[in-house]
């Protein structure tokens, strides 16, 4: 199979995360059919990275509009609701969606987690939550001190990982 057919073959196949079950005979015999599957992978990653990139631009414009756009109508639209307020309950529903007015509770709010954070552990301990984690190296430390293999730990063999960068 040549190279124009493979692509046409991978084109075709649908995008899962498996790979195909029946891939067609291929076989690289030469370093440049080698050097073309590095440039393949490396090719398409570099692709799936521009378009991520993109993407990105896209969606921070897309947020930017959003912000603008609900800074220019929030105030009208809360004027509006003011000046026709709803004949019932506290919804008016519109053809695009709905405007509502609804209480929120007021009190105290952490607003900088951070400085609440170093108040705590001075002044109210019981309010500091901790998180745990096993410290992964000095199990392994145990391990190879002891022999003895604690809960929740197996012991994998060694393994040759292939990758193309």
């Amino acid at each position: 199979m040549d190279a124009t057919a493979m692509i046409a073959y991978l084109d075709a196949t649908p995008d899962d995360d498996a790979a195909p079950d029946d891939p067609p005979a291929w076989s690289l015999v030469s370093e440049a059919d080698a050097s073309y599957g590095v440039d393949t992978i490396l090719g398409a990653r570099e692709r799936a990275a521009r378009i991520k990139e993109r993407c990105a631009a896209l969606v921070a414009d897309a947020e930017r509009r959003a912000v603008r756009a609900e800074a220019f109508f929030l105030p009208l639209l809360q004027r509006y609701y003011q000046e026709h307020p709803p004949a019932k309950g506290k919804t008016i529903h519109l053809p695009a969606g709905d405007l509502k007015s609804y209480a929120v509770r007021g009190g105290p709010r952490v607003v900088d987690a951070q400085a609440c954070l170093v108040w705590a552990r001075a002044a109210l301990p019981v309010a500091v939550r901790v998180v745990e984690s096993v410290d992964v190296a000095a199990v392994k430390a145990h391990i190879a001190t002891t022999g003895e293999l604690p809960p929740g730990v197996e012991v994998q063999a060694d393994e040759e990982r292939f990758s193309v960068k």
